[in-house]
């Protein structure tokens, strides 16, 4: 499908979002609701990164999805 849903959750710790792969191949953009909205468009940006370099599909580690996605 790749459609993108965006939903806004509470994180514990500094995370500010996380991006993650349905069954039906939806993306779920999760966004920390504790942030400011600016830091939340920023954090929204960088989870699309994440799609578009398709770093849900491919086995990098952790740090290199990270490094690709400033």
């Amino acid at each position: 499908m790749n459609n993108v849903f965006v939903r806004l959750a509470s994180f514990k710790g500094n995370v500010k979002g996380s991006v993650s792969l349905d069954p039906n191949g939806d993306y779920n953009i999760y966004i920390n609701q504790n942030l400011s909205y600016e830091q939340q468009m920023a954090a929204l940006a960088h989870e699309i990164i994440h799609i578009d370099n398709d770093h849900l599909r491919v086995m990098l580690p952790a740090m290199e999805c990270e490094d690709q996605g400033k």
